[in-house]
């Protein structure tokens, strides 16, 4: 009898341990996260989570895509209430147009993943002859400019306030239209904006501008007049 109940004691014990762990488990679920979700080169970017165990040892990977350069590591304690931070990386010019895949894993087993950027394109498709230029970019502005068609590109960071400006050459101002990507641009009037620029390259955006050429002055007028002789010259000549 007394073995039956020590047997039952212990499965009773065994099974609140095992409720027990399955509970801090469920409870706990790391995470990481960035302060923003797009940086200007020059910013830090401030890394932080939650749901790690006490003083758990994490390595935080971040990989470049396209890749400019080799990966990056950082590393992070966590405190008694499982959190972590890390505030050790700076952007740089060669991460301009970048998407940063982060990877972050415990010594006891925990992980997490997130993305953050640092970029957003704005392409021109010129048709006609005119310049297009920009001004509120934080890293540079377009200035394009074509003798008959032509394209050009700039990277802007997420939250600058852009404005673009059509100007003719020998022709006039046709329109904006956005042909992909996010519509900043749209409409008959020049300049656009200013609008603010949406974070990452999920929000480049491709923009046609039209110039539409003007008629000479003398081939109107010749025009005419080879109608008028074409009235005045008498019938069954």
């Amino acid at each position: 009898m007394k073995r039956i109940i020590l047997s039952a004691v212990v499965l009773v014990v065994i099974v609140s341990a095992l409720a027990w762990v399955a509970k801090a488990n469920t409870a706990r679920h790391a995470t990481l996260i960035s302060d923003k979700p797009d940086y200007h080169p020059g910013e830090t970017v401030k890394l932080t989570g939650t749901g790690w165990q006490p003083g758990e040892k994490v390595a935080i990977v971040m990989v470049v895509d396209p890749l400019t350069h080799g990966a990056i590591t950082l590393n992070a304690v966590a405190d008694d209430a499982g959190n972590v931070t890390n505030s050790l990386y700076v952007v740089q010019r060669s991460d301009i147009n970048v998407t940063f895949n982060v990877t972050a894993k415990g010594d006891k087993g925990s992980t997490a993943q997130m993305t953050f950027t640092d970029h957003a394109t704005i392409t021109i498709n010129i048709v006609g002859t005119g310049t297009v230029t920009s001004t509120g970019g934080d890293q540079g502005n377009l200035n394009c400019t074509t003798g008959n068609s032509g394209t050009c590109s700039q990277y802007y960071s997420g939250g600058d306030s852009v404005t673009l400006t059509a100007a003719p050459i020998s022709s006039t101002f046709g329109s904006w239209a956005t042909t992909s990507g996010t519509t900043y641009c749209s409409g008959t009037t020049t300049p656009c904006g200013p609008f603010s620029i949406s974070n990452g390259s999920s929000n480049d955006s491709s923009i046609t501008v039209t110039f539409v050429s003007k008629k000479r002055k003398g081939q109107t007028i010749v025009g005419q007049l080879e109608s008028i002789k074409g009235e005045a010259a008498p019938r069954g000549l």
